[in-house]
């Protein structure tokens, strides 16, 4: 499915979502009992009632409320739509005619809903309030989605789908030095040790994480890492305040003799996009922004550990363009535990990654599905 150059074999990477272990090699039979010979234990796994909702994200909000994304047929429609009454813009995304939109009267709509509510019982008047405001709000989105729709300049109009980062459960990294690679179990799972000699990486071959962004000044990358966008604050400051971000790119090209672990590729470089905030989510806006942005920066390799339960036509609309230019995305296949869809993994010419543990065995919260292309490293992932 997937036809690569032998310099992209290395750094083929991504997503393995339990602390975003992003290495794409499946451990062959030899390996595998390899492994297991040598003693190596695995994490027990725990019960399905353990497959917490806190991975997925499970109870947070799945779109932003009040919030639509407009596609139109070209940039002269764009202006035309946006300049109609009855909407605010709240964004125009980069590189494509679309706009994140809300009602123009929202806060009148609130503000009335608001005062409407006036309960005999004070103690309830916050929860009727925020039941009507919310009414209010949705009301006024179908109505103006309604009305784009008929709009024959527009392609498409969706909820600003929330993405969430594809983190498993937390794994401290010890302070030490490069001695570390013996708590690297992953990486010899996968081989990677016995190649860094002859393939360290290749400077050339540029890998974007598309994520909470990187620790700019982190010894580990030096100067490998290119300052791409925060497509979360909008400004060229991609820093990571989450960490999950860093981690994701610790895995792929911590660097040799730095004083920590060692990435699957040491020696490529590291392309940050932030579009997801400190609190690792992120809207459907943010994340197409940040793929076609890594597309159009010549990306090889594009990291998303990050996905929705919620298709995107925006963000498959990303991916389409970044793959025309060359690019390949790895995409985490999601942390449901399930055959679920997890969206960009699911798309069409994305490589998903499910994970497995110490045993060689799927990890209890690694979603399930015949459009994974391959299993990686993900549980105990130091980086």
């Amino acid at each position: 499915m997937f036809r690569l150059r032998f310099r992209y074999l290395l750094p083929l990477l991504l997503a393995a979502h339990a602390a975003g272990c992003q290495v794409v090699w499946t451990p062959s039979a030899s390996e595998l009992r390899g492994d297991q010979a040598a003693g190596r234990s695995g994490l027990a796994s725990p019960d399905a009632s353990d497959v917490s909702s806190r991975l997925a994200g499970a109870d947070q909000p799945a779109i932003v409320p009040g919030e639509l994304v407009v596609r139109f047929a070209s940039l002269a429609a764009m202006e035309r739509g946006l300049a109609l009454p009855g909407l605010r813009v709240a964004q125009r995304l980069p590189g494509i005619p679309a706009a994140v939109v809300s009602p123009a009267e929202i806060g009148a709509l609130e503000a009335g809903a608001r005062e409407a509510v006036s309960p005999p019982d004070p103690k309830r008047a916050g929860a009727r309030t925020a039941a009507a405001q919310n009414a209010a709000r949705e009301r006024a989105v179908a109505d103006l989605a309604a009305s784009l729709r008929r709009n024959p300049d527009v392609r498409y109009v969706e909820p600003n789908v929330v993405f969430r980062k594809q983190a498993g459960p937390a794994t401290p990294t010890p302070a030490g030095s490069d001695e570390l690679l013996g708590e690297l179990w992953g990486m010899r799972a996968i081989g990677a040790d016995r190649v860094w000699a002859a393939v360290p990486g290749n400077p050339r071959v540029v890998v974007a994480v598309v994520d909470t962004g990187i620790d700019m000044a982190h010894p580990e990358f030096g100067t490998r890492v290119l300052a791409g966008y925060d497509f979360v604050n909008n400004d060229q400051d991609p820093q990571d305040g989450d960490g999950h971000g860093t981690h994701c790119a610790g895995t792929i090209a911590a660097g040799i003799g730095n004083g920590g672990v060692v990435g699957v590729a040491p020696g490529i470089t590291l392309l940050a996009v932030k579009v997801l905030d400190d609190q690792g989510s992120g809207t459907a806006a943010a994340v197409a922004a940040g793929i076609r942005f890594a597309g159009l920066r010549g990306a090889d390799v594009i990291s998303l550990s990050l996905g929705s339960k919620n298709p995107s036509a925006v963000v498959a609309e990303a991916v389409e363009d970044a793959r025309s230019r060359g690019s390949l995305l790895v995409a985490a296949a999601g942390n449901y535990g399930t055959d679920a869809h997890v969206y960009p993994a699911v798309l069409p010419g994305v490589m998903a990654v499910g994970a497995f543990n110490r045993n060689n065995r799927p990890a209890y919260f690694s979603s399930t599905g015949r459009h994974i292309s391959v299993a990686a490293p993900g549980v105990d992932i130091l980086s």
